[in-house]
Parts: C-alpha cells; sequence; structure tokens
C-alpha cells in the first residue's frame, strides 16, 4: 500500500519539465535546488511502457526481407533471413529499452530521493495501535485526544468501561474508501510485481554450531530489550533453516527468554513454537538488507557478511567449510585454525547435551522403581 500511494503520488502531483520540477500543477522548484536536497537520484529516467528505470539503453534496429518480407529486430549491423538466407534490409535504429519499447524515456520525480518510508511503522503487528483498540498488557482503550485537552487526560478515560464520545474522521461522503484503497494497492502490486520463481529450500542433515552464526543472529542470542517478538519470528526460521529440529528449538528458545531483560509471556512463545512445530516448509529469515536487523540494533557486519544475502547462508558457508566440502573439486578442504575450535566446541557440546540426556533418563527409570 505504501509503494502504491508513492507511485500515485509521483504519477499525479508532480511533473518534471524541463529544468522544473512541478508539485501540485503550480509549485515549482528548480532541478538544481531540488538535487541540493534530495541528491543526484532527484530525477530518475523510466521506460514510458514498462515504468521502470532505464538502465540498459540499446541499439535495436528493425530488418525486413525484401523476399518474403519477415522481420526481426537485433543490435546486429546486418542480419540474414532465416528463411532464404537473403541479406535483410536495415531499418531505423532507435534507443529502446530492456523491454523492446522504442518509444522515448520519459523523466519523473524520483519521491524517495526526500520521502523516507519507515515500513517497520507500516508492519502489520502495529494495527493493534490502531484508534479504539485495546492494548495487549494493560487492557486501555487507545482513545483519540483533542490536543487542546490533552493536559486534562486522564487513565481513567482510557477504560473499556468509560464513554467513548467526540467525533473521529466524520466523513459520511468518503464510507468504503479504506477498502477501495486497499483494492486498488493490490491491483497496483499484481500489475508492477512479476511473479518470483520460489526455490525449494532445503536445511542440512547436520544442525549447524552456534559458534558459526553470523554477528547478527548471536546478538539476538544474547538478549534483546526491545523486538522480542520480532526477533522470536526470525529466530526460529534461522535454526530450522540451518538444520536444529523442533525440539532443539524450542529448548534454545526459552533459553533465550531467560537472556532478555524483559521475557516474553510464555503464552506467546508456546502459541508461536506449536504453530512452527505444525509447519513442514522451510522459510528463511530476513535477508540481510531488510530493516528488521538494524532496527533490532543488531546489525553489527563482520567482513563475511559483505558477501552474503542470509543469515543462513552465512551459517551454511561457514558451516561447509568447516567441514571440509566448500570446495569446488568435492576435494577435503584444509580447516584453519578457527574452524577447527568451532568443530571441537560443537562436538563438546552435543557430547555433553548427549550425557545430560542420558543421566535424566537414568533418573526417570530410577523413580519408577
Amino acid at each position: 500500500m505504501a509503494q502504491y500511494l508513492l507511485d500515485y503520488i509521483e504519477e499525479q502531483y508532480v511533473k518534471v519539465k524541463e529544468n522544473d520540477i512541478i508539485f501540485l500543477g503550480k509549485i515549482k522548484m528548480q532541478y538544481e535546488k531540488a538535487k541540493s536536497l534530495g541528491g543526484e537520484n532527484v530525477i530518475k529516467t523510466v521506460c514510458p511502457e514498462c515504468k521502470k528505470p532505464r538502465k540498459t539503453i540499446s541499439k535495436i534496429a528493425t530488418f525486413v526481407c525484401s523476399a518474403c518480407e519477415h522481420q526481426a529486430k537485433s543490435e546486429s549491423d546486418y542480419m540474414k533471413c532465416p528463411h532464404d538466407g537473403t541479406v535483410m534490409e536495415r531499418f531505423a535504429t532507435t534507443n529502446a529499452c530492456g523491454c523492446g519499447s522504442a518509444l522515448p524515456a520519459i523523466k519523473k520525480f524520483n519521491i524517495l530521493s526526500l520521502i523516507e518510508v519507515d515500513t517497520i511503522l507500516l508492519a502489520s503487528r502495529h494495527l493493534y495501535r490502531m484508534p479504539f483498540s485495546l492494548h495487549e498488557k494493560s487492557g486501555l482503550v487507545s482513545v483519540l485526544i483533542d490536543p487542546k485537552t490533552v493536559l486534562k487526560f486522564k487513565k481513567a478515560s482510557a477504560k473499556p468501561g468509560a464513554a467513548l464520545s467526540g467525533k473521529w474522521l466524520a466523513k459520511p461522503d468518503n464510507l468504503g474508501e479504506a477498502t477501495d484503497l486497499l483494492a486498488k494497492a493490490m491491483a497496483h502490486q499484481a500489475e508492477t510485481e512479476k511473479p518470483k520463481e520460489r526455490r525449494e529450500f532445503t536445511a542440512p542433515e547436520e544442525a549447524v554450531p552456534e559458534e558459526l552464526f553470523p554477528p547478527c543472529i548471536r546478538l539476538i542470542l544474547a538478549g534483546l530489550k526491545d523486538g522480542k517478538k520480532r526477533a522470536l519470528f526470525i529466530l526460529t526460521n534461522f535454526l530450522s533453516a540451518v538444520g536444529w529440529n523442533n525440539e532443539m528449538i524450542e529448548e534454545r528458545i526459552w533459553e533465550w527468554n531467560k537472556a532478555n531483560p524483559e521475557s516474553l509471556r510464555p503464552v506467546i512463545i508456546k502459541s508461536h513454537l506449536k504453530l512452527k512445530s505444525k509447519k513442514r516448509e522451510i522459510i528463511l529469515p530476513p535477508n540481510c538488507k531488510s530493516d528488521y536487523y538494524k532496527a533490532l540494533g543488531v546489525c553489527k557486519p563482520d567482513d563475511m557478511c559483505k558477501t552474503i544475502k542470509n543469515p543462513a547462508q552465512y551459517a551454511l558457508r561457514r558451516f561447509r567449510a568447516a567441514q571440509g566440502t566448500a570446495g569446488k573439486g568435492g576435494g577435503r578442504a584444509k580447516l584453519t585454525e578457527e574452524q577447527k575450535a568451532a568443530r571441537r566446541l560443537y562436538r563438546e557440546r552435543m557430547k555433553r547435551k548427549e550425557e545430560e540426556k542420558k543421566g535424566g533418563d537414568n533418573g526417570a527409570a530410577d523413580d519408577k522403581e
């Protein structure tokens, strides 16, 4: 919806004419001034057909066979007819878009050069903070307050039993506009986005040890003050992607929750883990370029982070290197001292867990006797 509104504003309210940017059909701003505010990318050149930035301009010519009138487009200087081998006649060359359109490119104002959209704020989880909604913990109502009377506000007026009064967006002529906006945004997304080919992800048979996790995941596991619900989704998806089974994930999540300054309520974790255990499909955590990790304050990249797109990819690459299977030729690669230490720690940890499990089983058997 945010993308639809941005595109709508660009199309309907901002025009570029020569060296001027015209807002709302009457407010002019010179290109140089706009560039000082939004940088070099304040103006973008796009294709009038596909609406995408014209990054690659190709010289496409039209070839016509004089014998059979077969036509074809190519960037070559000459072409032979595929039917009879006749050298085809070359016609006017035009600058064309990668989509094949030969229409001249148009200049448009790049609204993102001046406006930064906080997509985290617009996420669905924040719908719980809509006007007149109930707060999850306190049970109080998100009431609307007149700025003139804000200093007179009392907590008791936000209780569900209190009488709610006052007009809120009383526009009878605009009923249904939110539904209409949502429908237009969804239609816009279907028109502009190409369906992505989904590739099935396969987790490793052996669980990747924590010593090989990326910095962001290790920082999350150390405990968070804010953003624990978002971190819960990131952790469970990450751990399943790097080979951890449901039992291992559950044990580590409860351990992580204790490390948080303020723990999540048990009911939240239980419901999330229960839902997660029912899903067989492996879902990767958000990619590194997303704003989630920066918003949580855990994006502290090292040298390897520059070469990967997803935290799971980081862990799997280090794990393969530690196992000696990173080489293209399939031969066993020589491990570094750091990789040897990580493998040794992992094996010791798994050994301790196995011994603790056996000890627990023996204790349970003694209790039964």
